[in-house]
């Protein structure tokens, strides 16, 4: 049900399923989680995003620390539930991505409050890519590459390549395209038609860039001779 809400941009109701099964005391899965991430991602919502996996990663902490330190366990335990109002900058944003409200996020829906507690859970290269694709999908492009650099427990797989791709080729960073693309070649990873179509991509907006600055340039030298 999560997934279909998430199908139809509508995360609001994503999150209120959500919370439903958490007080039906149904536990969340990586499954729930990526699906409500989701969710917010084809709403355009990088924040909510970004929040669904600064609450796994919260959780994951606390209940880790628990398992060291018995004496602190209600402590842990009491700080792996909290409650979402607003998600807040996390280090896996770029300076250029800090994402506040109405920046590159137009037609995003605000998170509701809610609280929902994430089990021990270790974030997967799918929960990755579906932030990864989140924050594209908001035109944050300047935040994907800090998100590969500082994935935890899982290993960039070839959507995620393709993304980090994408993400310099729309910021005009033609040589880090390319430096992604040869290092998949020296892992052994193969690149895909969707892998060869975003190195295109990142060329002909290069191009393309240089032909407009070329253009400007030329109408500038015409209007001054003109003068």
């Amino acid at each position: 049900v999560i997934s279909m809400c998430g199908a139809a941009g509508n995360a609001t109701a994503a999150q209120a399923v959500f919370r439903r099964m958490e007080e039906s005391g149904v536990s969340a899965d990586v499954v729930a989680f990526t699906a409500l991430m989701n969710a917010y991602g084809r709403a355009r919502d990088v924040e909510g995003a970004q929040g669904v996996m600064d609450q796994i990663m919260i959780g994951t902490t606390a209940k880790a620390a628990a398992a060291h330190k018995p004496a602190a366990a209600a402590a842990a335990a009491a700080a792996a539930t909290l409650t979402i109002q607003q998600p807040t900058r996390s280090s896996f944003q770029g300076e250029k991505a800090l994402g506040s409200p109405g920046s590159g996020n137009s037609g995003a829906q605000p998170a509701p409050s809610s609280s929902f507690s994430s089990s021990f859970l270790v974030p997967d290269t799918a929960l990755y890519n579906c932030l990864i694709s989140a924050y594209l999908r908001a035109g944050q492009h300047s935040g994907v590459p800090s998100i590969v650099e500082h994935m935890q427990n899982a290993r960039p797989d070839v959507q995620t390549l393709t993304m980090l791709i994408q993400a310099h080729g729309r910021e005009g960073n033609l040589a880090e395209a390319v430096a992604v693309f040869h290092g998949m070649q020296r892992d052994g990873i193969t690149p895909d038609m969707h892998v060869w179509a975003s190195l295109v991509k990142a060329f002909h907006s290069r191009a393309a860039d240089r032909m407009e600055r070329r253009r400007v340039k030329g109408a500038g030298y015409g209007r001054e001779h003109e003068e």
